[in-house]
């Protein structure tokens, strides 16, 4: 069944999320999986726990958020779950919810015994695979449906196996970027007709940043006329002092004129459109956004063979794996692609229909719609 833009609301979805900022990949993926969910027909009604530039981004395309802070199960704020769950059993039976979507543990929860008394059905939007048995044991009980965001998320899930359908993150089309959007971003980043090898990710150390330095030094050896570009935010909460240490490594490596930290970039597809490689050296990765938003944007992928990416990439076809810290093959395989301009249009135009076919938030969206309908019509 495909999704369709039937202005008649089909159903009333409650998607509960934990985070009232913008912090990863999953809350760029709820946007859009909302907004088309929306306009495919359904009520879409959303919590967030606080203001944050997520909630911002969410009245920017139209939607309402209220407040219900979910995130209640540490030390003394476990006094407010009572009060969390009455606002969202009220919400519930006052817009007559016939879903409720959590996007993260605590998140489904919560939303699970706000559902108890109701006819609401409770969905599991699974998107990290670390283990947590009590939690995994309740939620899977509680839930009707668990979506896992890669069959490598879903593994986490030992019992109700039944429960679970995969349904990969999308990402929209990448626009056309026009040459002189492309010339202004060169002249920002100083960029001279050199070969341009990406990463995109925010700046903590699991994203293997280091790694992609060092490998990018190796290549920079045998194809000097190439500049490292990295996209991503720093975290200083998460990894203080990491990006200075990147710098550093930079300047021990004597590359630091050619390595280039554009700091968090909303509007990245405009980034992917300056690289003719882009290489990620993730040491863990639930799906991989920022592989399939590359593959989108027609880019030949090099990226560690970890978690979800080796169901992205089709290996040979679209880019290369290798397993993490061998930076010699990634290297190699980056070299390859950056002497080899017909491989790299060949492969960055076999990812971007492989991209188009499965990646795509609407794709997304229609699968996402698929579990909804048989929820409502399989009660």
């Amino acid at each position: 069944m495909s999704l369709h833009n039937s202005k008649e609301p089909r159903s009333t979805i409650l998607f509960i999320e934990q985070f009232g900022s913008l912090v990863g990949g999953g809350q760029f993926s709820v946007l859009s999986l909302l907004t088309k969910l929306r306009g495919a027909g359904h009520t879409i009604v959303v919590t967030v726990p606080e203001k944050g530039n997520f909630y911002d981004a969410l009245k920017e395309k139209g939607f309402t958020p209220a407040l219900v802070d979910v995130n209640t199960f540490k030390g003394l704020r476990i006094c407010k779950l009572p009060i969390a769950i009455f606002k969202l059993n009220r919400i519930i039976k006052k817009n007559q919810v016939k879903i409720v979507h959590g996007n993260a543990a605590r998140a489904v929860l919560v939303g699970g015994f706000a559902c108890l008394g109701t006819k609401a059905s409770l969905i599991w939007h699974l998107r990290i695979p670390g283990k947590e048995p009590l939690y995994d044991f309740v939620l899977t009980k509680l839930s009707k449906r668990i979506v896992a965001i890669s069959h490598h998320v879903a593994k986490r899930i030992k019992r109700d196996r039944d429960k679970i359908m995969v349904v990969h993150n999308g990402v929209e089309p990448a626009p056309e970027i026009n040459r002189n959007a492309i010339e202004k971003l060169h002249s920002r980043f100083c960029i001279n007709g050199e070969l341009v090898v990406g990463t995109v990710g925010q700046l903590v150390p699991s994203k293997g940043i280091d790694d992609f330095i060092k490998t990018g030094a190796i290549v920079l050896k045998e194809v000097p006329e190439t500049k490292l570009l990295i996209v991503g935010k720093e975290m200083p909460k998460m990894a203080k002092g990491y990006v200075a240490f990147l710098k550093s490594l930079c300047k021990e490596l004597s590359i630091e004129d050619r390595v280039i930290f554009t700091g968090f970039q909303r509007d990245v597809y405009s980034l992917y459109a300056l690289m003719h490689v882009f290489a990620f050296f993730t040491k863990l990765e639930a799906f991989g956004r920022v592989v399939a938003e590359a593959m989108m944007a027609s880019k030949p992928v090099v990226c560690t063979r970890v978690g979800g990416i080796p169901e992205i990439v089709d290996e040979g076809k679209c880019g290369y794996l290798f397993p993490v810290n061998n930076r010699e093959y990634a290297a190699e395989k980056i070299i390859t692609l950056l002497k080899n301009e017909n491989l790299r249009e060949e492969m960055g135009a076999a990812g971007k229909q492989r991209a188009e076919t499965h990646f795509s938030a609407l794709h997304n969206a229609e699968q996402i719609d698929k579990v909804y309908n048989e929820l409502l019509h399989h009660k």
